[in-house]
C-alpha cells in the first residue's frame, strides 16, 4: 500500500471571498496547511453528505485552530470529513496538503 500527496489552494476559486471552498479530507492520512496573507480560522465538520457540509451552518462546524498566516506548514490531526478556512482580509492563501493512502 502506498501514499500520494494532493496540494490545493483553497481560495483559488473564491476571488476576494473570506471563506474558502469546502474540501473533503475524510480519507486523509495526514493534513497540512500553509497559510499566507492574513489571520485564518480553520474549521472542521463531520457531517455526512456534501450538502450538509456545504451549508456552512455554524452548528455543523467546529473551530480546529486560528492561525496568524506565516507561510509555515502546519499539521492538523485528521479525523473529520470536511475542512474550510476563513480569512480576516480579502487577500491570503491557504494551501492544503493531504497525504492519502492508495
Amino acid at each position: 500500500m502506498g501514499t500520494y500527496t494532493t496540494r490545493r489552494n483553497l481560495f483559488a476559486d473564491q476571488g476576494s471571498g473570506l471563506t474558502s471552498e469546502v474540501y473533503w479530507v475524510g480519507d486523509a492520512r495526514s493534513i497540512s496547511l500553509a497559510l499566507d496573507g492574513s489571520v485564518q480560522t480553520v474549521l472542521g465538520c463531520n457531517q455526512e453528505g456534501r450538502d450538509a457540509a456545504l451549508s456552512m451552518n455554524t452548528l455543523n462546524w467546529s473551530t480546529l485552530t486560528r492561525l496568524v498566516a506565516s507561510g509555515t506548514l502546519v499539521d492538523i490531526e485528521p479525523g473529520f470529513r470536511w475542512l474550510v478556512t476563513q480569512r480576516s482580509g480579502s487577500s491570503g492563501t491557504a494551501i492544503l496538503e493531504l497525504q492519502q493512502l492508495i
